[in-house]
């Protein structure tokens, strides 16, 4: 649900984060969605996803995909070295850019006392 006076315009996009907790084991999960646009339209996509070959219903239902958890356990938190190297990488170029500021402001302040 959207925060009184929010809205999305006609063709923008809004990207959501869920969090939820222990899911079933069954590959896929439909999550029935009702979208209520400012007019009071309001738009159910609850339709049963299409089969492989068949044609998609007018209003079908979001589907999750449900992939296995690293370590092959249902309670494994997810890692992987693509993971920890992107972690990696974000620590270093935070690292590069406090080293960077504090020789701009260095610099700054030795510019200023040799102008004085």
């Amino acid at each position: 649900t959207a925060l009184p006076g929010t809205q999305l315009a006609d063709g923008e996009f809004q990207a959501f984060t869920v969090a939820v907790g222990a899911v079933p084991d069954v590959g896929r999960l439909a999550l029935p969605v009702t979208q209520t646009y400012s007019d009071g339209t309001v738009v159910r996509w609850i339709d049963e996803p299409a089969a492989a070959g068949q044609p998609e219903p007018e209003h079908p239902a979001p589907v999750l995909t449900l992939v296995p958890a690293a370590g092959g356990g249902a309670d494994a938190p997810a890692s992987s070295s693509s993971t920890s190297g992107t972690a990696t990488t974000a620590l270093v170029l935070s690292i590069l850019s406090l080293l960077m500021s504090g020789g701009l402001l260095a610099g700054a302040l030795l510019r200023r006392r040799a102008t004085r």
